[in-house]
């Protein structure tokens, strides 16, 4: 008996020193006896330049606190400014950073009891803008491929498209070439026929993960010439179609259809076609001068957005020109009816080639202004033209715009995408031949130039991108991760006809 109870006893001793040795749950083990302490979990979070960055920043207590930032730190924003014990703060950015630094705050808690003499430090640093590139490939050799757009795949991929020559002004075939996330080709078509000339203008692609092609065939009738490829590159149809003389953009419908936009004569021509190819309607607008659409794109309501240029002056569907030639942009219903017709330029030569529809209903639209401070255009040229970038409402009217440039020449293909960021802003792609301006230091004598703007149209960053020769872009497209395709032109020995042409494509991201 008498050992029992000793060992009772044993167990009582062990049991009470455990319990003196354990702090209690809200008190870490350098906090002893409840004595009170503040601290940061992390002492430095890097959060990205974009509007959209953020991060969650945990402080550890047992008593009640409140929390600082260190003043002009107007780019950061924190969701508590008191508290007690353990707690998560946010902090977020409301203000990109355009500097080419990283830029640093402090965040400072403190106690609220004033005869207690502590205090915990966190710095927050926002990364600048920095283009990376992840990855980049060249397809050159026989047959020369003139890329001439690109379009995102439901898996993360994509489709080029352009033309293949042979080395003969007429042996030119449709070119696909199917990408993986990696950018490695998986498939690649060349379709046509003998001695008919045929490029690959536009495509979409299409929710059974094949795509449709707008190709131009130079044939006597049926210039429009659609292909319907499978997901592994198989043809599943063509259609052939007169309702376009020159084909240049194409954009996927909410009911699975598509339109497809060009020029017929001097006007600008529309058509929608149902998801097998069959058309449906077809419009044709303009004026008494020669108008033509080089870019269409479908917003969420349904309704149509075109865009191009016109020279006309108060004639048939055309407003009033304020220069030689206008960016002019169309909307329609979905049943192709007109819903209003706007142009938008300066006293100079402007040029409309791509256009995106926006979350808010409006659309934004770029090209290439001649025009100087006068009309629509507020900004000041640079050089010999520069690009010109719209922001529209859903009723035509200008949010704002923004002419960007340098001493010489910038412009951006035919219905070049325009990508939409994840923040809000806009990234673009374009040609540039000058190096100084909003373009920066330059490559070569012409160069493929990437900007993004912000919501406000305000500029972000600038890169060019090239070698010693000659780059262009011909499309752009924007991926879920943030990260984005550029594909382009590349003549690194700058020759003659025939061109030693080679499509360059490269994945990027810009922090």
């Amino acid at each position: 008996m008498k050992k029992f109870f000793l060992a009772l006893a044993m167990c009582q001793v062990l049991i009470s020193c455990g319990k003196k040795n354990d702090p209690p749950d809200d008190l870490t083990n350098d906090a002893p006896n409840n004595e009170p302490y503040l601290h940061f979990y992390q002492t430095t979070v890097s959060i990205p330049p974009f509007v959209t960055g953020s991060a969650d920043l945990v402080i550890e207590s047992n008593i009640d606190w409140q929390i600082s930032v260190t003043s002009g730190a107007d780019w950061l924003q924190v969701n508590k400014s008191s508290g007690h014990g353990k707690d998560t703060i946010h902090a977020s950015i409301i203000n990109e950073n355009v500097g080419s630094q990283a830029r640093t705050a402090i965040i400072a808690a403190t106690v609220t009891n004033p005869s207690l003499n502590l205090q915990a430090q966190l710095t927050v640093e926002q990364k600048p803008y920095k283009l990376q590139v992840l990855s980049e490939k060249r397809i050159t050799g026989y047959p020369l491929i003139y890329g001439h757009g690109m379009t995102p795949a439901f898996d993360g991929g994509c489709l080029l498209i352009g033309t293949g020559n042979w080395g003969d002004m007429w042996a030119h075939d449709a070119w696909m070439a199917r990408l993986n996330r990696n950018g490695d080709t998986v498939w690649t078509r060349q379709m046509g026929d003998a001695n008919i000339v045929e490029d690959a203008i536009a495509a979409i692609a299409t929710f059974d993960g094949g795509f449709i092609i707008a190709a131009q065939a130079y044939r006597s009738t049926g210039n429009l010439w659609l292909i319907k490829l499978k997901s592994n590159g198989d043809t599943a149809w063509t259609r052939s179609a007169d309702i376009t003389e020159f084909v240049n953009t194409i954009a996927a419908t909410a009911d699975g259809g598509f339109v497809v936009a060009g020029a017929t004569g001097s006007d600008m021509a529309i058509a929608k076609f149902s998801s097998s190819g069959i058309p449906e309607w077809q419009k044709r607008f303009g004026g008494s001068g020669s108008e033509q659409a080089n870019a269409v794109s479908v917003a969420i309501d349904g309704s149509i957005y075109v865009t191009g240029n016109s020279t006309s002056n108060n004639s048939g569907d055309v407003g009033k020109n304020h220069g030689s030639k206008d960016y002019w942009v169309v909307k329609l219903n979905s049943n192709g009816d007109m819903i209003w017709s706007k142009l938008f330029g300066g006293d100079n030569s402007d040029e409309s080639f791509s256009i995106k529809s926006t979350v808010d209903g409006g659309c934004i639209v770029a090209g290439v202004s001649y025009s100087s401070e006068n009309g629509d255009v507020t900004g000041k040229n640079q050089g010999n033209g520069d690009m010109w970038v719209l922001k529209l409402d859903a009723n035509g009217n200008i949010t704002w715009n923004n002419l960007l440039g340098g001493t010489y020449l910038e412009t951006i293909k035919a219905n070049t995408s325009i990508a939409l960021t994840p923040d809000g802003g806009y990234i673009l792609a374009g040609i540039t031949t000058s190096n100084d301006g909003d373009v920066g230091e330059g490559q070569g004598s012409g160069d493929s130039w990437v900007f993004k703007l912000n919501k406000k149209g305000q500029k972000v960053w600038s890169e060019t991108l090239g070698g010693h020769m000659q780059e262009n872009t011909i499309d752009i497209v924007m991926n879920i991760d943030g990260s984005f395709w550029l594909a382009g032109w590349t003549n690194p020995n700058g020759s003659t006809y025939p061109p030693f042409v080679g499509t360059w494509f490269l994945k990027l991201k810009d922090y």
